[in-house]
């Protein structure tokens, strides 16, 4: 995630603080999430990949999206072929 991305996440966030606020490209909503304090318990009683997903859709909590400025800044990086992938798409853009 480019750091002009994070800035804007964590802008709307400091903005509407009651909020949950996520990372999105055009249609697409991803991560970085940003919860409510008030969720952290919630967020911390589950495990593996099941957590913030689950909370908003549980909760119902109203969450915006801030655009990204490039698709790869969703993509999940778990493993070394999908790191290469973003350090090629990272580079390309610069």
């Amino acid at each position: 995630v480019l750091p002009a991305s994070l800035r804007k996440l964590a802008d709307r966030f400091a903005a509407c603080p009651s909020r949950a606020v996520r990372l999105g490209f055009e249609k697409t909503a991803g991560s970085p999430v940003l919860f409510p304090a008030y969720f952290r318990d919630d967020l911390l009683s589950y495990t593996g990949d099941r957590g913030g997903m689950e909370v908003l859709r549980q909760k119902h909590l109203p969450c915006d999206v801030v655009q990204a400025s490039f698709t790869w800044e969703l993509w999940d990086v778990d493993t070394p072929e999908k790191m290469e992938m973003v350090k090629k798409a990272w580079f390309s853009h610069k």
